[in-house]
């Protein structure tokens, strides 16, 4: 138990102003856990709350948000950048397959029209 504790200090202490409500709120029930079982950690609950205030509703929570919210945005852009040029490899290969069936029946074509305008 001492152990998880250490390890939720630890999260805490590398807290910055980008970390997730999410986070904090795992902190915080982790932190009620040991609470109920008779450890001292009001304190550190105490500072949870503090630095949760300190992100979520101080002037740089909007911020914040909206850094977080381009962060994903450019992730998903990434990924769809991704997705279409691994498209446009699968395009540009059809397009190649198709050219030299193309090419290799232009001559039969050719010969075709040859005899038929002769």
């Amino acid at each position: 138990m001492i152990g998880q504790i250490v390890r939720v200090v630890d999260e805490i202490k590398r807290c910055k102003i980008t970390t997730t409500k999410e986070d904090f709120d795992r902190w915080e029930k982790s932190l009620n856990s040991f609470e109920l079982l008779g450890m001292k950690v009001g304190f550190l609950r105490d500072k949870v709350h503090t630095l949760a205030t300190l992100v979520f509703e101080s002037e740089v929570a909007v911020d914040i948000k909206q850094y977080l919210e381009a962060r994903n945005q450019r992730k998903r852009a990434e990924n769809e950048i991704k997705k279409a040029a691994a498209k446009l490899k699968e395009l540009k290969g059809e397009a190649i397959k198709f050219a030299g069936i193309a090419g290799s029946l232009k001559h039969k074509v050719e010969t075709y029209e040859h005899k038929g305008g002769g």
